[in-house]
């Protein structure tokens, strides 16, 4: 899911206090994992192995995270789009159906995770009012 002026937000969310920042990074942290959850579900499973790579990634600011689906390895990663798009008949390897996992999950979750995210800066808002 992409924000409208979100290098903006997140510029904002860095220079929030860090008491403040708290309530955003738990928020992410949440949707994270309730993505991953998700995701873990809709995954179409014969081994289990590339269900057991779905994992969150947080960025090193704290303020964003993605959901990130095949192991370390250039194989698992192609594996993973590979399942999520589809092949082309044309492909070495031949046709193969698109099962998505992650496309279903970021649209399942989407309008979750932006109410989660604005009562979170709400609250980190009206903190900071307070405080001062």
């Amino acid at each position: 899911m992409r924000v409208e002026g979100g290098r903006r937000l997140t510029r904002q969310l860095r220079s929030l206090p860090d008491a403040q920042r708290k309530h955003v990074s738990d928020a992410i942290d949440k949707s994270l994992a309730e993505g991953v959850r998700v995701a873990r579900v809709l995954v179409p499973e014969r081994s289990g192995n590339l269900r057991d790579s779905i994992e969150a990634e947080r960025a090193a600011d704290g303020m964003s995270g993605r959901i990130v689906a095949g192991d370390d390895t250039k194989r698992g990663e192609i594996k993973a789009h590979t399942v999520e798009g589809g092949r082309d008949p044309a492909s070495r390897g031949g046709k193969m159906d698109a099962q998505p996992y992650i496309g279903p999950t970021r649209s399942y979750l989407a309008k979750k995770f932006k109410n989660r995210i604005s009562r979170a800066i709400r609250k980190a808002a009206k903190e900071a009012a307070r405080h001062g």
